[in-house]
């Protein structure tokens, strides 16, 4: 990086900003697009909803090979441009690459975390069927579906012995993870917050820092009695949880939709497969305790 840079970065001009203030405006800016993004998804979530439910039920690799790795690029690409275009117009110097350092953490840990998610699903996918329904996974559970509706097309075809076991795992739906996905449904805020340490803590770090950067900004470079400099801080505090307390009940909200909607798509779907072995099984019954002499004949 130009010393010229190091300069700009290390005491802007005079008429500018302090540099961690302009930092916390822009994260705060940030902040606001996310909570609007969040709010936007929410609103149209019956729109939304029918594509989450086709992108759960893909197959894991078709989902990070067509879903995951091009929502990277396009984040990789836009953020990095996005800050390359604010920090500098000089596209020469180092300085022109930090927009991409800075985006880069992102997809980076989308990378990883598709990794963990992929080798946790092939685990799953291995055991058939499942020990435990995992209902904080939608992915998990809409594999199940998946694998249930395929069973259920050859219901007819299966021996006893499967049967019963098909009808076990159906009964587990029905009993064990509908009202699970109910709980998670109603679950208080804090609760909540528990189930999702990370957003919790990301949303911690991110309002902290972002206020730190402000009273570190306001005080080193406005000139002002202490209680402005305390009121101009308090009021970045107060918009900054007020942002913070619109997305996580934003999330929460949309948590809820979604734990609702899974656990409707599983009642109907486990309930239809779980009479048709109940007809199943009274047929072959019926069937079974029928004399023969009592049998009709067709002429």
């Amino acid at each position: 990086m130009t010393g010229a840079g190091l300069s700009a970065l290390a005491a802007p001009p005079a008429d500018e900003p302090p540099l961690l203030f302009a930092a916390a405006v822009w994260s705060i800016l940030v902040m606001a697009v996310v909570l609007l993004a969040n709010l936007a998804v929410h609103l149209l979530r019956h729109w939304i909803g029918r594509l989450d439910r086709l992108v759960e039920a893909a197959r894991q690799d078709v989902y990070l090979a067509h879903v995951r790795g091009p929502a990277a690029a396009v984040i990789v690409a836009a953020t990095s441009g996005y800050g390359i275009n604010i920090l500098t117009g000089d596209a020469d110097s180092l300085l022109a690459y930090l927009g991409l350092l800075m985006a880069l953490p992102l997809p980076l840990a989308m990378v990883t975390w598709a990794g963990v998610q992929a080798v946790r699903q092939a685990d799953f996918e291995q055991v058939w069927p499942p020990e435990a329904i995992p209902v904080d996974d939608r992915v998990k559970v809409r594999y199940v579906l998946r694998r249930v509706r395929a069973d259920a097309d050859r219901l007819a075809d299966l021996p006893a012995g499967e049967l019963d076991r098909f009808g076990a795992l159906v009964g587990r739906l029905c009993e064990e993870t509908v009202p699970a996905l109910h709980a998670r449904r109603d679950r208080r805020l804090r609760r909540w917050l528990a189930d999702h340490p990370v957003v919790a803590a990301g949303l911690g770090v991110w309002g902290g820092l972002t206020i730190v950067a402000v009273a570190v900004g306001v005080g080193s470079g406005f000139a002002g009695p202490p209680w402005r400099i305390v009121a101009v801080v308090a009021g970045f505090a107060a918009v900054v949880a007020g942002i913070q307390a619109g997305l996580l009940t934003v999330l929460r909200r949309r948590s809820r939709y979604r734990c609702a909607r899974l656990a409707d798509e599983v009642e109907a779907t486990a309930g239809g497969i779980r009479r048709r072995i109940t007809e199943q099984r009274l047929g072959l019954a019926g069937e079974l305790t029928v004399p023969p002499g009592r049998q009709r004949r067709r002429s």
